[in-house]
């Protein structure tokens, strides 16, 4: 068993040393890197990394030469690299959020910083969402047309898969623990929850309704950390917040958002992390006769991923300060910059973000 597993291991970081020199472009005979360079690049001892480097050179992909060097041999294929470059989009399959992006924005500020790439957006399963990207990786890869990933409020088995398979990747959002061998992009989630919290309070409200999405995405925390932060100073009595996690289809929100509106004390403002639900707890507090703003205030934390497929404008709320095709041009700049072979530390972008409060409804 332990020799299984101790060949497993070993494939594994003979495939990233292949994956490293397809990279850097290196055709047979041109100099690779040493031992040494090969067990910092890798993460493992140096015995460990000669091994590896031994078994290719066993296969005669690599050239190990005294004195001299290890040089690419002549048994290493390099790839035919389609001319086509494809940047695969995935979100989650069946998430409301993502059937309402704006594609089109979102494509331009990723081609405004890697031209010529074409953007394909696909739908994960929730359900074995890995075998479904391993088989998008793996089409690419074959085709030589892989430029890179930008997985959107995934699996963490997703990210754990991809930070693998030494794709280049960069994450729209932010990633779970224990998981930031990858590059991500999301907005600043703990200033998000502080103003839209501040801007409750501000307002007067004592009772106030939180709603998240049920599959806590990985942001979730820092930005319930604003909202507490402000709570506290505010020293609101324990009942003044009313945390839902919720569904992310239509109707099983506005279920909710009806039993909340029917409690004898209701929450005369309403704070949503789904933005592009905001017209749902409208159009269900006008079923309990309940004026907005005037009953009821909905505050939202709109983030930016659905650009402007829905029409936000007349409730108070956070964005980002860039718009949706800038921050598409964050991600594709460090996308292109990793698909061209640099060797980036992982960085995790954080957008700042900025409260608006709209002009007073008649």
């Amino acid at each position: 068993m332990e020799h299984t597993i101790q060949s497993a291991h070993l494939n594994v970081l003979t495939e990233k040393l292949v994956a490293d020199i397809e990279r850097r472009g290196l055709c047979p005979g041109e100099r690779y890197l040493t031992t040494d360079e090969v067990s910092r690049m890798l993460g493992v001892r140096k015995a460990v990394a000669n091994r590896a480097m031994q078994t290719l050179a066993e296969k005669e992909i690599l050239i190990r030469r005294q004195r001299s060097g290890t040089f690419i041999g002549p048994r290493f294929v390099k790839p035919v690299r389609s001319q086509v470059q494809v940047v695969h989009v995935l979100l989650p399959k069946d998430d409301i959020c993502g059937q309402n992006w704006s594609m089109n924005p979102f494509v331009q500020g990723i081609r405004s910083e890697f031209p010529d790439v074409n953007v394909q957006f696909s739908y994960v399963p929730l359900i074995d969402g890995v075998s479904f990207v391993r088989e998008l990786i793996d089409a690419g890869r074959q085709a030589g047309q892989l430029a890179g990933v930008i997985p959107v409020t995934c699996a963490p088995e997703v990210y754990r898969f991809l930070g693998e398979q030494e794709v280049p990747t960069v994450v729209y959002g932010s990633l779970y623990t224990a998981q930031d061998t990858i590059h991500s992009v999301d907005i600043d989630n703990r200033e998000s929850g502080r103003l839209l919290m501040q801007f409750a309070v501000d307002r007067g409200h004592r009772r106030i309704a939180l709603l998240a999405a049920g599959d806590s995405r990985p942001g979730d925390n820092d930005f319930f950390d604003g909202v507490s932060e402000v709570a506290a100073k505010a020293d609101l009595p324990h009942t003044a917040l009313i945390q839902r996690f919720l569904p992310r289809d239509l109707e099983s929100y506005k279920t909710v958002v009806r039993e909340l509106l029917g409690m004898p004390e209701r929450p005369t403002a309403c704070i949503t992390r789904l933005g592009a639900f905001g017209h749902a707890v409208e159009e269900v507090a006008e079923e309990h006769g309940l004026r907005v703003p005037a009953d009821l205030e909905i505050i939202l934390d709109n983030e930016g991923q659905i650009g402007d497929v829905v029409d936000v404008s007349a409730y108070p709320r956070v964005e980002p300060k860039l718009s949706f095709p800038e921050i598409a041009g964050v991600i594709g700049r460090r996308l292109r910059r990793l698909a061209e072979g640099e060797t980036l530390e992982p960085e995790h972008i954080k957008i700042p973000v900025v409260f608006h409060q709209p002009k007073i409804r008649n």
